[in-house]
């Protein structure tokens, strides 16, 4: 009944605030009401909009809109209501049907919100009516509870922190707690916040439920539950109690003295906290160190919870290390409980870090600033190297010097299967106020190992070394590399070579590895391998694996489908008798996609001589002369080398080379070499047994044993018989 005369009331207040038509526009329903759920989008209420002129005007662009909603200091915005017809054309005598549609906020707190619609076609005809929106109640809110561990003897509290959701004031909140239960017994709350009680439209209360175990409560922990009810929206909470044996417990931290110089005096305050669930009698506290002293009360009881402080002085020895190190002990003592602290001198550091410099692959320095990442990215297989300038910051004055100084370097990530790779540098000393030369880091690995851990990799260099005092000094660099590998397949050599030379009419090796560094598998592979000039045009398609894919196995080998991280290839070339001698240059390339897209590429420089010829290659022309002839032949590639062949009929040595396939200079990407091709030289020493002499020789005596047998015949027949 009570509501029904309020939404009267706000009726009547309507229409007393409603404005009278102006000129011939009127709106025939003096007011409209809209009952809805917040976020509700209702479209059901309709109003009539007239042109009252008894003549022939027209009214033409009738506007629609609404005013600002209000109930209490709450509000409904005026663009939150709208009209199906906007604006409104009417000739004389006409009347049309207007649908208002009222959007309520999602968030709309409950209440009854008054507005005033408007339809005007400019000042001289206009006229207005109320719109009551009626926002109902959708009560909700939300719970969290926290959980309590507590001390036989102690008292404590688990709270509920409830949150109101809804867009009205919870009025009255009810809530049960149940006993709590464990394996070893039962507890039951000793205290609950009164209920029901209020919480306020868009606020947050706390209940709180307390414990009191006796001493003689098990220890162990307790499960429970708290049910909150309010107009249908129910909610429960599990809630976890653990009971434990009460304990003598203090707090008492290192003392660590600001960072200094040495023969300096330095001060730090401690405080001390009795964290356990007694109190503690009969303190005492003292340092047990030399040149340090102590001042501040310290009081001979501590009850649970509370904390005193007291403050420490100590002079910095002369031979102090740098950083942190202990010179004693802060001593505690009671009846109940005995801590002991460390004192640490922060001793400053005059070893310092002068310079930094990095090389990657292609062997140029950069210098690289303290916690910065270098501007290059590396990938897997790329080599590295590092080299720093140390600097001792004693002065001339203060006449110290630094012996023995070494760097240690550690590259996180970059070795095999994401290890570290490990790195130190030769010693050094350093005179007072002075710089090393650059010291070189000499790593256990130099390349960023196939497996290495993509992203941004740390290295970090530690320098130590001693003074004239005996003191040690330390100083840190970190800096960052950024390893990409491919998300998707990248294939590169690992290996490309072959002999370096090769005579005319013999054959050589060529051998190619490689491996897949990309995080993605590859269906079509391509090794091209070619040179127009030695008729070498080379294609092999393959599948591979990822960079962490099969190792055991050769892609080539598997054929499709191969998972295979690797792939090895070699082939045999035969050099034409009748090639020019000269340096050529065989390039090996490698492509994903069939062969559209290019991920990795090397060469070689074949060095090819003929016998009879001496071959000098300057620049990029190759003068060649045989027997009183020159020509002339262009190479593909310089070199550097002139190399003179033994001319044929020559007294030379019988020669056999054992070659291992690679290059004359060390790979860069940490290649071992396979087995090793036998190239037997066929210029063999002449001795007097392969002569003509020899062979003349002997037909001479085989000419004279035939004389011999046919005078012996001869005699043998003619002698006359006895």
């Amino acid at each position: 009944m009570a509501k029904k005369l309020f939404l009267y009331l706000i009726l009547a207040l309507a229409l007393a605030f409603s404005v009278s038509a102006v000129g011939y526009v009127n709106i025939v329903e003096p007011s409209v009401s809209v009952i809805d759920d917040p976020g509700a989008n209702n479209g059901t209420q309709h109003i009539t909009v007239n042109n009252t002129n008894t003549g022939t005007l027209t009214l033409s662009n009738i506007a629609m809109s609404s005013g600002t909603l209000t109930s209490g200091v709450n509000t409904i915005p005026g663009s939150a209501v709208t009209f199906m017809l906007n604006p409104i054309s009417l000739n004389a005598g006409t009347s049309s049907a207007v649908a208002v549609i009222v959007a309520i906020p999602s968030t709309q707190k409950a209440g009854t919100y008054l507005g005033i619609m408007t339809a005007s076609h400019n000042a001289s005809h206009q006229d207005t009516a109320s719109l009551v929106v009626t926002v109902n109640e959708v009560p909700s809110y939300a719970a969290t509870a926290t959980s309590l561990t507590i001390a036989k003897g102690m008292t404590g509290y688990i709270t509920i922190n409830v949150t109101n959701t809804g867009n009205a004031d919870i009025s009255d909140l009810a809530y049960t707690v149940g006993t709590f239960t464990s394996t070893v017994g039962t507890i039951s709350y000793s205290s609950l916040t009164p209920h029901p009680f209020l919480v306020s439209y868009g606020s947050s209360r706390l209940i709180s439920i307390g414990f009191s175990p006796a001493s003689s409560q098990p220890a162990g922990v307790y499960s429970g539950q708290i049910a909150l009810s309010y107009r249908g929206a129910n909610v429960t909470l599990p809630l976890t109690l653990t009971v434990r044996d009460p304990v003598y417990s203090l707090s008492m931290p290192d003392v660590i003295y600001p960072v200094s110089e040495r023969n300096l005096n330095v001060t730090q305050t401690v405080t001390i906290t009795n964290a356990g669930d007694y109190a503690i009698t009969g303190i005492t506290l003292a340092p047990s160190a030399t040149n340090t002293w102590q001042t501040g009360v310290v009081p001979t009881t501590l009850a649970a919870g509370l904390s005193f402080s007291v403050t420490l002085m100590s002079t910095v020895p002369e031979d102090a290390d740098s950083g942190a190190k202990s010179i004693g002990t802060l001593v505690f003592t009671s009846n109940q409980i005995n801590r002991t602290a460390n004192i640490k001198t922060n001793a400053n550091s005059k070893l310092s870090f002068d310079s930094v410099k990095v090389s990657l692959e292609d062997g140029s320095w950069k210098n690289i600033d303290n916690n910065d990442t270098l501007g290059d990215d590396a990938k897997p297989g790329d080599t590295f190297a590092v080299k720093v300038k140390l600097e001792n910051l004693f002065t001339d004055d203060e006449e110290i010097d630094m012996d023995n100084v070494e760097v240690i370097a550690l590259f996180k990530g970059a070795g095999e299967s994401g290890d570290d790779i490990d790195g130190d540098s030769e010693s050094v000393d350093i005179d007072a106020g002075e710089k090393s030369s650059e010291v070189e880091i000499d790593f256990d690995e130099t390349m960023i190992d196939w497996e290495a851990t993509s992203g941004k990799l740390e290295m970090t260099l530690e320098a130590t070394g001693n003074d004239d005092n005996g003191a040690t000094h330390t100083a840190a660099y970190n800096f960052y590399i950024e390893v990409k590998r491919s998300t998707s397949g990248e294939i590169v050599f690992t290996r490309f070579s072959a002999q370096p030379t090769v005579q005319c009419g013999n054959s050589f090796v060529i051998y190619a590895d490689g491996r897949s560094v990309g995080e993605d598998s590859e269906d079509e592979v391509v090794l091209k391998i070619q040179n127009d000039n030695l008729g070498i045009d080379i294609r092999e398609t393959f599948s591979m694996g990822a960079y962490d894919g099969d190792e055991d196995c050769d892609a080539i080998d598997e054929g499709e489908d191969s998972e295979c991280r690797e792939f090895s290839y070699s082939k045999a070339i035969q050099i034409p008798a009748d090639m020019a001698p000269g340096t050529y240059t065989i390039e090996g390339r490698l492509y994903i996609n069939d062969g559209d897209k290019q991920t990795d590429d090397d060469s070689i420089d074949l060095n090819v001589e003929c016998r009879g010829t001496t071959t000098t290659s300057t620049g990029t022309t190759t003068s060649t002369t045989s027997g009183g002839t020159t020509s002339t032949t262009t190479t593909q590639r310089p070199a550097t080398t002139t190399t003179t062949v033994p001319t044929q009929g020559a007294t030379t040595s019988s020669v056999e080379i054992m070659y291992g396939g690679g290059r004359t200079t060390t790979t860069s990407r940490g290649v071992t070499a396979s087995m090793p091709t036998r190239v037997t030289d066929t210029t063999q020493k002449k001795g007097f047994g392969d002569s003509g002499a020899y062979i003349a020789l002997l037909s001479l005596l085989s000419v004279l044993l035939i004389i011999g047998i046919i005078v012996t015949l001869v005699v043998a027949f003619t002698k006359p018989r006895e």
